[in-house]
């Protein structure tokens, strides 16, 4: 194939080219072939998708984490229903003075309150009145679990339960299905296919770029040739 002469800077190519010094003036002799494009278009295509693919491993993963943290037990339920939180102790040799379990909300609301196996609401947040009950003939058995009924949207959230007397820390995250939350649990499509989309786009730009590049030196050479 014919050496095309081009007076610019070397800069400007990215493939394999040969210098050479005419008259004082510099003067590069690029020779491009085909091979030489079609490998530099493999390493760009190849480099786009490992960074699609990378981009949704990071975005499955952080969505994976976001949904579920830690090793917390989550319970679903819906408006207007009820729903039992879990929290349990192994030990088998519980008196009822041992007894003290803290039930809170987000971290400060007091949901239910056991105090040496009696049951104490004297301090229970008023949004929890007459709708939260446990299970005292459950409590030797090292059950502390808690029944919340008539289930409101403001219920939904992360709850503890501190057990004393090994200073265990129980999480459970509460999640309230109904009209509202069908579009929270869409919000992951509303994010992950625009940017699935986004990244598609990116990679079809330089798809295309890759092959313009191929065609360009051609192209030009015919019109050179021509000349």
């Amino acid at each position: 194939m014919p050496s095309l002469l081009y007076s610019m800077p070397l800069s400007c190519f990215l493939t394999t080219y040969t210098p050479s010094m005419l008259h004082g003036n510099q003067t590069y002799v690029v020779d491009i072939t085909s091979d030489d494009l079609l490998v530099e278009l493999q390493e760009l295509i190849g480099t786009c998708f490992l960074f699609c693919f990378c981009s949704c491993c990071f975005i499955c993963v952080f969505a994976v984490l976001t949904d579920k943290v830690s090793l917390q037990d989550t319970v679903e339920a819906f408006i207007g229903g009820s729903v039992i939180l879990p929290c349990s102790l192994s030990a088998q040799d519980l008196t009822l003075q041992d007894i003290n379990v803290h039930w809170r909300q987000n971290g400060s609301k007091i949901v239910y309150d056991i105090v040496k196996g009696e049951d104490s609401v004297a301090f229970q947040d008023s949004e929890f009145k007459n709708r939260a009950e446990s299970f005292p003939e459950e409590y030797l058995r090292g059950n502390f679990s808690i029944r919340l009924n008539n289930l409101q949207h403001t219920d939904g959230g992360t709850y503890n339960c501190y057990i004393t007397h090994s200073s265990e820390l129980k999480t459970i995250q509460l999640t309230i299905n109904g009209a509202d939350s069908v579009g929270e649990s869409l919000l992951w499509v509303y994010i992950v296919v625009p940017v699935l989309t986004i990244l598609f786009i990116v990679g079809l730009i330089l798809f295309c770029w890759g092959e313009k590049k191929l065609k360009l030196p051609q192209s030009l050479l015919f019109q050179l040739m021509n000349k």
